[in-house]
């Protein structure tokens, strides 16, 4: 009876596991599959689960849409360059936050959640006529700092945690060992820190590399990102210049850079867990 009773929860945790990879995977498999289908097949009434792959959708992306691969560049360009930013202002963030007691000092962690609170939009209200008669609208510089700046808190506040959960004996024992803050937080504290800096980073670059809003008002010709150029081109299926397998061709190769990315820093972060702990 109690095996029976085993046996049912185990296939209600597989069904229940099942449907949540479905509803997660499955948006991203109707983009790939319906990437390699002709237009008239991608929304036929009785979908087809079985054709006949054409690369015609590839072929008319990089014979008709050259700049969409300029936009892909600059999505990797403005990618880097704010988690670039989060790693070099957050680590000390976060150190600081961790390591250093002051009440009115702990205070401030609640202004700095308290930009994450607002939507981008509202953010964008007063922050454009300033960006605008600054002269800095279509550049890298103020996607990456908008980047940055949004999602500095939670970095921040993610940084935080790991490092609470790094001992302070390791600093003390650093600096009896001779060295000062400054080399012990170098040599002992940031290799530790490393699985928290992943998790930073693949949180800012999947923020960054997806976002539509700060792209769609500040960036122009020069620095279109992927998201603004895709919308761009629904906008030409829906006048007839273009077909919907494009449309989903252009969305797939999107997806594989940052997947790639991703599954990269995933094997790294569950590697800096496992390995990373501090033998007695």
């Amino acid at each position: 009876m109690k095996s029976n009773k085993i046996g049912i929860l185990r296939i209600f945790e597989w069904t229940t596991l099942l449907l949540f990879v479905l509803g997660a995977f499955g948006p991203i498999l109707m983009i790939i599959i319906s990437s390699f289908k002709q237009d008239k097949d991608i929304f036929s009434y009785v979908p087809k689960l079985f054709f006949k792959p054409v690369f015609d959708n590839y072929e008319q992306l990089f014979l008709e849409r050259p700049d969409f691969f300029n936009a892909l560049l600059n999505s990797v360009i403005v990618t880097i360059g704010a988690s670039l930013v989060i790693i070099l202002l957050c680590i000390p963030a976060a150190y600081a936050y961790s390591r250093l007691y002051s009440k009115k000092f702990k205070l401030t962690s609640f202004y700095v959640i308290l930009v994450r609170m607002f939507p981008p939009i509202i953010v964008m209200v007063p922050l454009y006529p300033i960006i605008r008669n600054l002269a800095l609208n279509d550049t890298y510089f103020i996607l990456i700092i908008l980047y940055a700046t949004f999602e500095i808190s939670i970095s921040t506040m993610l940084l935080k945690a790991f490092l609470d959960d790094i001992p302070k004996e390791l600093d003390e024992q650093a600096c009896i060992d001779g060295c000062n803050r400054f080399t012990a937080f170098i040599y002992i504290i940031l290799p530790a820190l490393a699985p928290g800096i992943i998790a930073a980073v693949v949180y800012v670059s999947v923020f960054a590399w997806n976002d539509f809003t700060f792209a769609f008002l500040v960036s122009g010709t020069a620095t279109k990102t992927t998201p603004i150029l895709i919308m761009e081109m629904q906008g030409l299926v829906e006048e007839g210049y273009l077909n919907w397998g494009t449309v989903f061709s252009a969305s797939f190769i999107q997806l594989i850079p940052i997947l790639i990315f991703i599954f990269l820093l995933q094997q790294k972060l569950v590697k800096g867990f496992t390995l990373g702990a501090v033998k007695g």
